[in-house]
């Protein structure tokens, strides 16, 4: 379900990088490696997008402050451990 969630954030995300790119919002996208491995820069967009939405860097800072570790705060913001360890990272927040 976690990934489910990463997943359609990350959607909705493309979703609104091409609004009021004309009136058919339909976008088919064709995931590739390249998409997967992060390097096309709309799939950054969302990838960022999604994690914003769902680890709100107030959020995340305040999980931090409180010493949560990387499992506690994957379930306290429903992620995936990789999602919420690349989110740390994005904000300058991991640690090793």
């Amino acid at each position: 379900m976690r990934r489910k969630r990463f997943t359609c954030a990350h959607e909705i995300g493309h979703y609104v990088k091409h609004l009021g790119e004309g009136d058919n919002l339909e976008h088919v996208d064709y995931r590739d490696e390249a998409a997967s491995q992060g390097v096309d820069a709309d799939e950054r967009f969302a990838n960022s997008f999604a994690a914003s939405l769902l680890m709100p860097d107030y959020l995340v800072e305040r999980q931090v402050a409180m010493g949560e570790g990387e499992r506690e705060m994957a379930d306290f913001f429903e992620v995936s451990e990789a999602a919420l360890v690349n989110r740390l990272k994005g904000l300058g927040l991991f640690s090793l």
